[in-house]
């Protein structure tokens, strides 16, 4: 019984999660970046990333700099596919159980990106958002004291 919550509620959680903190801290890195990796003329992209009004064409060629960047960078790619695969097992994860129960856990999600987010991004995190965290976990307590059932399409 736990090994099948662990597999198909945790893994899920943890593959999302992870997923996105190395997709944002790659996006982070790639903006700041950016005009080194493009071209070594910085004002050829100087629109991109100002207040400078770009032609149709300048705005194109900003969309396929940043998709070309996106595609050909192996920690976004392997992130999106993390995702996709906790996706996949969440899929899963609703053919085995019942959603009234499955559906909290997601806030597990939240908990570990506001946490995360503060330590390995190093974003601030008010006071409001913490107070929010203390009442997912409530909730979470909550649930998991509710009775347990799985669903019969197992």
């Amino acid at each position: 019984m736990i090994k099948r919550i662990a597999i198909f509620i945790l893994l899920p959680i943890i593959l999302t999660v992870s997923g996105e903190f190395v997709l944002k801290a790659t996006i982070n890195d790639i903006f700041s970046t950016k005009t080194t990796i493009t071209t070594n003329n910085t004002q050829d992209i100087k629109y991109c990333q100002e207040k400078i009004k770009p032609t149709l064409n300048q705005k194109i060629d900003c969309i396929l700099s940043d998709l070309k960047i996106f595609v050909l960078n192996t920690k976004i790619v392997l992130s999106l596919l993390a995702i996709i695969l906790g996706g996949i097992l969440w899929l899963v994860a609703l053919s085995k159980f019942e959603l009234s129960f499955l559906y909290p856990f997601l806030s597990i999600n939240y908990l570990s990106i506001i946490f995360g987010s503060q330590i390995l991004l190093k974003e601030t995190v008010d006071l409001y958002r913490y107070l929010s965290v203390v009442l997912i976990i409530l909730g979470l307590v909550f649930i998991s004291r509710s009775p347990y059932s799985e669903s019969e399409n197992d």
